[in-house]
């Protein structure tokens, strides 16, 4: 039976794996520091630490992350487009690939769009943070106690790949069956 990791990769990272019952998801958020602007070895190495230490206890077999943001087109910069920014989201996703590679486990990532659209019944929002409470709201309504975005966001991530592992414990999760 597959049992799933996600990742929300940020400077401050949410986790989602499964629990024992296989129906709702334990929930870690990691919380890493930049102490120099543009210096992010520590933010690195205590991300890997806290994620082999993870995949240790939860014995996954599928590790995911959320697929990092890269702008293009017109779209206004903001401070989600910074070069920095980017670089770490990046490297984030680089690092928990090959942690999933060192570990054997089969690694995947997902755009945010399609993680929101599966668990919330909508892809698109007005703005970053309506779609962040909207994640927040299905999770409560789930009972899942996430503690802030990034842990509710890993947990849309982990249910999202839960259901397209097993299509049974998708209407458990979905807006439409969230009351069957």
């Amino acid at each position: 039976m597959a049992r799933v990791g996600f990742f929300d990769l940020s400077s401050t990272s949410g986790a989602a794996f499964d629990a024992p019952d296989g129906q709702r998801p334990v929930l870690a958020t990691y919380v890493g520091r930049v102490l120099v602007p543009g210096e992010f070895g520590p933010l690195f190495t205590g991300f890997r630490r806290w994620m082999i230490d993870l995949i240790v206890l939860h014995k996954p077999t599928h590790i995911g992350v959320e697929a990092p943001w890269i702008p293009s087109g017109n779209r206004k910069p903001s401070r989600f487009t910074a070069p920095d920014v980017m670089y770490m989201l990046i490297s984030l996703a680089g690092i928990a690939n090959q942690v999933a590679d060192e570990a054997g486990l089969i690694f995947f990532k997902a755009e945010p769009s399609t993680i929101r659209k599966h668990f919330t019944g909508r892809g698109r929002w007005g703005s970053r943070t309506e779609a962040k409470r909207a994640v927040i709201r299905q999770c409560h309504m789930l009972g899942w106690r996430v503690r802030n975005d990034h842990e509710a966001d890993a947990a849309a991530g982990w249910a999202w790949k839960k259901a397209e592992l097993d299509p049974g414990f998708s209407y458990r999760t979905t807006p439409l069956f969230g009351r069957a």
